[in-house]
This record gives structure tokens, sequence and C-alpha cells, in this order.
């Protein structure tokens, strides 16, 4: 797990929105993007609609809506960020 995706995850063991994430890492909105979609990638975490509505999402859905989405580290996700 790179530094990048620790600071992230850190931030995602709550349902989180994307606004919030991004005051809390130090990454632009794209690089916090480019990461945001490596780590669902990865199944590490899980994107919402809204609070409660947890949803699959095609890359060009996330690309055009990743800062309207929410975010949830899922249990392999806070599994591989609580081995460091």
């Amino acid at each position: 797990m790179t530094d990048q995706e620790d600071q992230i995850i850190d931030q995602l063991y709550f349902v989180t929105p994307f606004k919030m994430i991004a005051g809390e890492v130090d990454l632009s909105d794209e690089q916090l993007a480019a990461e945001l979609w490596s780590l669902i990638n990865k199944g590490w975490i899980k994107c919402y609609a809204g609070p409660e509505n947890e949803i699959q999402v095609s890359r060009t859905e996330f690309d055009n809506q990743f800062t309207n989405y929410h975010y949830l580290a899922s249990k392999k996700g806070l599994l591989e960020h609580n081995r460091r």
C-alpha cells in the first residue's frame, strides 16, 4: 500500500463524500480521482451515489461524476490498511 492509498483509506472508515476526502489529503482533485479509481479496481474501497446507496460505476461514469460520489473502505481495504 502506498502512502497516498494509506492517507485516503484512513479517511474512509465511514461513508465519506469526495469533498471531505479532498480536504484531508494533499492531492489535487485529479490525483485523488485517479487514486480512488485505482482503489475501487483493487476492491479496497466502494463507491456510493449517496450516504446509503452503493453503486457499481463504470470508468466513464466515474470520470464524469467522481466529485458527486461518496466512498467507503471495504473489508479488504481495511485489512490492507491495518497491515501497514
